[in-house]
Parts: structure tokens; sequence; C-alpha cells
């Protein structure tokens, strides 16, 4: 069966139901994490990130902050752009180290960082894509401990990423910390079905598609960017140029239309 690469409203639990099987969910989403991890060196973790992971996320943070029917379309922009789309493999990176004056230091020294990690699959090298959301690394050169990368594979890479037994190295070439790991092969076998489809029946075409797709999503304008009145006048015009103006690349709603009356109702004057 084809990978699933959208959450929908549609796919979202009652919060009743979620709060019913949660332990049983958590569970389930534990086992489907286990192979989707990789260490690199002492303090980098590598969560590959899927349909399943983010369907989880998103109803963890429903249940947790019980912001009702309002929160799931803002949850829903928020981690859809990590479900991989086919033709790449998408990463949440987390340096973890328990000491907050030692933490400090390292990720003092690791500026950038986030350009320095890869994939190679039969020799080939694949540079990661840092997500341009926000900054992770601050002016004075000081890293985030957690960064969102994606890996776009062509078709050979993919095709080789999937062969049985194949190896494939993750890795991490900073001054400031230079590992690399082997994936074991019931990873590798985990991560090979985000890939599938991408070169059976579909052109070269369609694949750039989904990419500039994607591409386009992650850096639109995203919730608290502060932008300037000619910024944002410019940005409505040529949002009213397009053919399809109210939705994104991928079809999911950039504009709603609000009655006063629902406006109102959500200040909590009537």
């Amino acid at each position: 069966m084809a990978a699933r690469r959208e959450l929908t409203r549609a796919d979202v639990l009652t919060m009743e139901e979620y709060g019913a099987r949660r332990a049983e969910l958590k569970r389930e989403a534990a086992a489907h994490k286990r192979d989707r991890r990789v260490a690199v060196g002492p303090f980098a973790t590598f969560h590959f990130e899927s349909y399943r992971t983010m369907w989880h996320q998103v109803h963890e943070m429903l249940h947790v902050e019980k912001g009702g029917e309002a929160q799931i379309a803002g949850e829903l922009a928020a981690y859809n752009p990590l479900i991989p789309q086919g033709s790449e493999l998408v990463a949440t990176v987390m340096f973890e180290i328990d000491d907050p004056a030692r933490r400090a230091r390292f990720l003092a020294g690791l500026g950038g960082v986030e350009h320095r990690m890869s994939l190679e699959v039969a020799g080939a090298r694949i540079p990661g894509l840092a997500e341009t959301d926000a900054e992770r690394t601050d002016a004075r050169g000081k890293a985030s401990s957690v960064h969102f990368v994606r890996f776009p594979l062509g078709a050979a890479d993919a095709a080789g990423f999937r062969a049985e037994g194949a190896r494939v190295v993750l890795g991490i070439d900073h001054p400031g910390y230079a590992h690399m790991a082997v994936l074991p092969e019931p990873t590798r076998a985990a991560l090979a079905e985000d890939l599938e489809g991408l070169d059976r029946g579909a052109s070269v075409g369609d694949a750039i598609g989904r990419i500039a797709a994607s591409a386009a999503c992650h850096a639109a304008v995203k919730a608290n960017d502060r932008l300037t009145m000619e910024k944002m006048t410019w940005l409505l015009e040529e949002l009213r140029r397009t053919a399809y103006s109210t939705v994104c690349p991928h079809g999911r709603p950039v504009l709603l239309r609000l009655a006063r009356q629902e406006i109102e109702k959500r200040f909590e004057r009537i």
C-alpha cells in the first residue's frame, strides 16, 4: 500500500477517542519510531519522520494543549511539511547533553551544523537541506539543539537505498562535531518505505513538481514572522494574481472566510 503523504482533518480523532486509546497508540508509535532513530556520534540523534510519527505528534499536541477544533488547522499546517513526499527522507535532528552548561558550550561551537549533514548511498553523497522556517544558528554562531533536515533522493539514489542490504551512511561533517553511522538493516528497510513509488510510473516532471511544491511551502511565511506593511501588501497582490489563490501548492487552504459573527465569537465578545 502506498505511504500516506498528508494529514487531513478527517484523519484527526476526537480527543475522547484518543484519550481512551492513548496508552495503546503511544506504544504503537514507540514501536514504529524504534527503527527510524539513528544515533550519530555521542550527542546527535536523527529521528526520521513519517505520516505515522506526525499523526501521533498532532494528536499529542491536541491532547496536551486542549485547543479543540480551533487548534487543528494550525497543527496540520505545522506538521504536514515534515511528512516525506516519496522523493525524500525527512529527519528531526536533536543534540542532547544533560548538563545545561556543557550543552551551551557545545552548541556555541556548532554554528552552521544544519548545513553539514549528509547521506551516502552506494558511494553517492546526498547533502541534507536544512529547513528555512527559522534560523537554527543565531548571530553569535550558537546552534539550536533541534534541527529539521530533508534528504532529496533522485530515482537512482532511491533505487540504491531500497536495495536489500545496501550500505547507507548518515554523517555530520562539522569542525566541532564530525561523526558518521551506518544505518542498520532494519532502519534502512523501514526508511525505504518512505521512498516507494518515486520511480514507479511517475514522470520526472511529477517528481520535480512535488519537490517544488514542498520547497514553496517550506519557504512560506510562518506564524509570528514580522512583516512590513509594504511586504504584506505585496504578498496579497501576488497571491491575488495566482490561478488558485486560496490554497498552497499541495492544495491546503491558505485563506479562510470568517463571518463577522464568528470573529466576534472567537474574541468572546458575544
